[in-house]
């Protein structure tokens, strides 16, 4: 029992600044560092501190609704696997995301751990106070999180790991560590990343790698009607956000997050509009094309004129002139 103390004492030594002060260890009961040493108990979450970010992913997909993205039900097989089974010799899946911005990675990561049953933590960027992690703390982050959860009743999440595998990642050294992380790796995890150009030394050591792109035609307009489903907005204006292929759950979310935001302040009438409003200025600023507009058009006037030949003043017999012409 004192050693499995002193293993806890020794994580906290080497990651200092990341978790609880060392005082607390040594505070607590036996059993509890029992219980934490061998990944049994959900205190072991809270000594992690500043190490992970307890921010709420939650996702409304399901599989089906991501049938347009590859290998995604082989994730839940291989993971399911690993959870029933582990092979020794064999470290755990690790799963890479790559894509753009808002096209809902982080949904996906959430949606894979609901779907095998396991609890998802994120591996912190900042600490309480805002601060920035460097690429080194980060990593070390992700180890102390690793060594302190069960394998099999856990997956982690790590977000925005550009700077870490990208192309100009740094030091042979600092690509090394990322290796040897992934080598090593005693709990399923996932790896989100904002861009393609990652280095391929890193890339390889992956066990599933997936590009997540934008989603289709339909699957966006399910989206949209299960994000916008409290503000009752009408088919057409569902459609018309649809249409625009640059359009990403996290834009649709962030617009209704604001209009919500708003209360009463935005009658029901004119939240279709509003909605269309937000998401252009936000499609717009990124550098695409807008929304297109759902009012429907005025039917064109009738240009002709009516007339009569008896209200013509002419010498001759008009109704002879034009039979004749027939």
């Amino acid at each position: 029992d004192v050693y499995k103390r002193q293993g806890l004492i020794r994580w906290f030594a080497e990651y200092p600044g990341q978790t609880a002060p060392l005082s607390s260890i040594f505070s607590l009961p036996l059993g509890l560092a029992n219980r934490i040493y061998f990944g049994k108990a959900s205190s072991a979450i809270m000594l992690l501190g500043d190490a992970i970010d307890d921010s709420p992913i939650e996702t409304a997909l399901s599989l089906d609704d991501l049938d347009y993205i590859p290998l995604v039900k082989l994730c839940v097989s291989r993971l399911n696997n690993f959870k029933k089974r582990r092979l020794k010799k064999r470290p755990a899946p690790s799963i890479l995301l790559i894509g753009p911005s808002g096209v809902g990675k982080t949904s996906l990561a959430a949606l894979l751990a609901r779907e095998v049953g396991v609890g998802l933590l994120q591996v912190a960027m900042a600490d309480r106070h805002h601060a920035l992690f460097r690429k080194t703390n980060r990593l070390r982050n992700f180890q102390l999180v690793e060594n302190f959860v069960k394998p099999k009743d856990y997956l982690i999440l790590f977000g925005n790991v550009t700077s870490l595998i990208g192309a100009r990642f740094g030091p042979a050294d600092d690509q090394s560590s990322v290796i040897n992380i992934l080598q090593s790796a005693k709990v399923p995890s996932i790896w989100v990343a904002d861009t393609s150009r990652v280095d391929l030394d890193i890339v390889r050591h992956f066990e599933i790698v997936i590009k997540v792109g934008a989603p289709p035609l339909a699957v966006r307009k399910e989206i949209i009607k299960n994000l916008t489903r409290t503000l009752a907005m009408n088919d057409e204006a569902v459609q018309a956000l649809a249409q625009n292929p640059h359009l990403t759950p996290a834009t649709v979310k962030r617009a209704v997050s604001v209009i919500r935001s708003c209360g009463r302040g935005i009658s029901k009438e004119d939240r279709s509009s509003t909605m269309r409003s937000l998401v252009n200025s936000m499609l717009i600023s990124q550098g695409h094309a807008g929304v297109a507009k759902t009012t429907k058009r005025r039917p064109e006037p009738d240009r002709s004129v009516a007339f009569s030949l008896d209200l013509i003043n002419t010498n001759i017999e008009l109704t002879k002139l034009t039979a004749s012409i027939a």
